[in-house]
């Protein structure tokens, strides 16, 4: 039998035919779904694509400038209101999604304290976008800045780990601005009298052109009239770079002008820029002043000082001006008598003031022992059909170098000799007390007095003292811009002698209320002030020492 090679025999392998037909069914297939993949690419481009594996979605920022430059804005003054000049800059950034990115980012910045930024019209100071896969936004950064000089703008944008900044480099350029200023900026006028101020009006930073006056005082700026009026001519001046330029301002009182002071306030507008910094201070005043040497000084008691007053004309006429004076006194308790204020008189009351002179008249100020202290003296003019000055003086009530009070048969004589320094009260007081009626003397000490009060308060004490009646008290005030110490007698108003008057001696008077000789219980000791009655004056009296320094 012959065996027949399969291979000779079919000339044509059958099985190898089947696999290359199979091979070549795929790569068909193989091109027609890379063709279909192309095509979906060119007709649908939003389709997401898979990013390559090991690349991460992120995004971009990125800004259309790489620099910026600003005015220098600045704030300005209005009759004390505050008007901002702004120059601002915008720059749009750009924020872009790479490979699929999408998400919220939150964009922040850092710059100088100088710099005033922010996003969006509404100036946010912090902003967030959400950015979509494949896609960009467009986000306006703006900024002011405020003094002159080159700064950093770093604007970052942030979305959970990713982290993307720019910075900005920002030059702060001078703005070109004008300065107006008034002199004299102040003016004296009588009613129906006129005075002129120059207005000037200088370029700043290289401003060049027209700037317009107007003018308005106080509160006609907002239509109401008023008694003093002012006008300019001409209303505008040219302004070169670098120069100046001047007007007159013309300030009127009407005749019926009243004192006071009237504010006339000038603006200047030109070039988008208004200033309104410029004012003259308009005084409608009295014909003439007052004033006082000393203005402050101190009179013993039982005795009387002087002070030179004199008055000085600014109209251009004489006439005759009057003076009187009156006295302001503080209120103070009766205990055991009220004290008086003191005596004042001026000479001659009037006088006859020459045109733009001067001329002087006296005042005299006279106490006696019951003369209060603190006494303000008032002194104002008159005779003539004006507005009229007023001045005041101030008189210190000093004590005499010694004290001697009564109070129930017993004389008292107390001779201080104390000083204040800073909050501090130290020295000596000297006392004795004798007997009224023979003289002998009952008690006699030298104290020594050192304790310290608070700002804003008169520095008292209280010395306790034996006598026939029962211990006595001092209460004594110094006074600290003088050293001047000033006594009363009375009981000891420390009632429970524990040291202090505080509210058990209240409470102690109090259990007596209105209790006289003869009745239940009298205690001599509780009539404080020996009117022969436990009522209100006793009561003052431990007003007046509670809780103060007490020496025995």
């Amino acid at each position: 039998m012959t065996t027949v090679d399969p291979g000779i025999f079919f000339p044509i392998n059958f099985y190898k035919f089947a696999q290359f037909g199979r091979v070549y069914e795929l790569r068909i297939a193989s091109t027609i779904i890379l063709v279909l993949i192309f095509l979906s690419a060119m007709l649908f481009p939003s389709v997401y694509v898979r990013p390559a594996r090991g690349i991460a979605p992120d995004f971009s920022l990125s800004a259309d400038q790489s620099s910026l430059s600003v005015k220098e804005s600045y704030t300005i003054y209005i009759n004390n209101v505050p008007e901002s000049k702004y120059y601002g800059a915008n720059d749009n950034l750009l924020l872009t999604s790479l490979n699929g990115f999408s998400g919220t980012i939150s964009l922040t910045y850092s710059a100088a304290s100088s710099i005033d930024f922010g996003f969006t019209t509404r100036h946010f100071k912090q902003y967030s976008v959400s950015l979509s896969s494949n896609s960009s936004i467009q986000v306006v950064a703006g900024f002011y800045a405020y003094a002159i000089g080159n700064y950093n703008l770093t604007i970052t944008g942030t979305t959970g780990s990713i982290v993307h900044s720019i910075t900005l480099p920002v030059t702060v350029l001078p703005s070109p601005d004008f300065s107006i200023a008034a002199s004299p900026s102040s003016v004296r006028l009588l009613p129906g009298s006129s005075a002129g101020s120059t207005f000037t009006v200088s370029s700043v930073n290289g401003y060049s052109g027209l700037v317009s006056i107007s003018i308005c005082v106080n509160q006609g700026c907002v239509g109401s009239p008023v008694p003093v009026t002012a006008t300019t001519s001409p209303t505008s001046v040219s302004l070169t770079s670098g120069g100046s330029a001047s007007t007159t301002i013309n300030v009127t009182a009407l005749s019926n002008a009243a004192t006071g002071d009237y504010i006339v306030n000038m603006f200047g507008s030109g070039g988008g820029v208004t200033n309104g910094a410029a004012t003259i201070d308009a005084l409608v005043g009295p014909y003439f002043d007052l004033t006082a040497n000393p203005s402050r000084f101190s009179v013993p008691k039982g005795s009387a000082g002087t002070s030179t007053i004199t008055l000085t004309s600014h109209v251009p006429y004489a006439f005759n001006a009057t003076l009187q004076a009156s006295v302001a006194v503080p209120l103070t308790l009766c205990n055991p008598t009220c004290p008086v204020p003191p005596t004042v008189s001026i000479s001659p009351s009037t006088v006859l003031l020459p045109a733009f002179g001067t001329a002087t008249t006296v005042l005299t100020v006279s106490t006696n022992a019951t003369t209060m202290a603190g006494a303000t003296i008032a002194v104002s003019g008159g005779g003539c059909n004006c507005n009229l000055p007023s001045i005041t003086v101030q008189l210190i009530v000093a004590d005499p170098p010694g004290q001697s009070l009564t109070l129930d048969g017993v004389n008292v004589a107390i001779t201080p000799s104390l000083t204040v320094s800073g909050n501090t009260v130290s020295g000596t007081v000297s006392v004795t007390v004798t007997n009224a009626t023979s003289g002998s003397t009952i008690f006699s000490k030298t104290f020594t007095v050192s304790f310290s009060f608070s700002s804003g308060q008169t520095p008292q004490f209280v010395l306790v003292m034996p006598s026939t009646v029962g211990a006595l008290g001092a209460s004594c005030l110094t006074n600290p811009s003088s050293d001047q110490t000033s006594c009363m007698v009375s009981k000891d108003p420390d009632i429970n002698l524990d040291g202090a008057v505080d509210i058990s001696d209240l409470a102690t008077l109090a259990l007596a209320w209105n209790r006289v000789p003869g009745s239940p219980n009298w205690n001599p000791s509780l009539d404080l002030n020996g009117d022969g009655r436990i009522g209100i004056l006793d009561l003052a009296i431990v007003a007046i020492n509670w809780k103060v320094p007490m020496f025995p």
